[in-house]
């Protein structure tokens, strides 16, 4: 029971949190001032408030606009939902991390055999006056700068 309390506590402190950042968004003049022109519409049912208001909302596209406007502030305040989330994807990537290396290994043990198989050598030892040149051309090498317009 004190759990459900605590709940709610956290969910109106959420809200409040929420309407008090909206109201201090750039767009929320504009918002506002259309769902009072929505409320005073002949649309909008006085006995059935709720479900008409709704129904009125969808189809003037103003529930997208309240909705990307909760996304944004969801987004831009980093909720600790978010972060749980962050900590689930942390792990996927790690996972599919481990798998891309054993498929690369995969790749290049199969590779390597399809080229022995072939009499091709596949990686070869450098002579040493070979392994010297590219050692002395190194630098030059890793800062070429090719321009644009040589490879177009």
């Amino acid at each position: 029971m004190d759990e459900d309390i605590a709940k709610d506590a956290s969910l109106d402190k959420t809200a409040r949190k929420l309407t008090d950042d909206i109201q201090n968004m750039s767009n929320y003049r504009a918002l506002y001032n259309e769902i009072q022109r929505l409320i005073a519409s002949p649309v909008v049912d006085k006995d059935d408030f709720k479900n008409s208001l709704v129904t009125a909302l969808k189809n003037n596209g103003l529930e997208t606009e309240i909705r990307n406007t909760v996304f944004h502030w969801t987004r831009s305040r980093g909720s600790l939902h978010s972060r749980s989330v962050s900590h689930i994807q942390t792990a996927d990537l790690s996972y599919l991390k481990k798998t891309q290396i054993q498929w690369e290994r995969r790749i290049q043990k199969s590779l390597n055999s399809t080229c022995s198989e072939l009499n091709i050598p596949l990686a070869r030892i450098r002579l040493t006056a070979d392994r010297d040149e590219l050692a002395e051309k190194w630098n030059e090498l890793s800062t070429y700068d090719i321009g644009k317009f040589i490879l177009r």
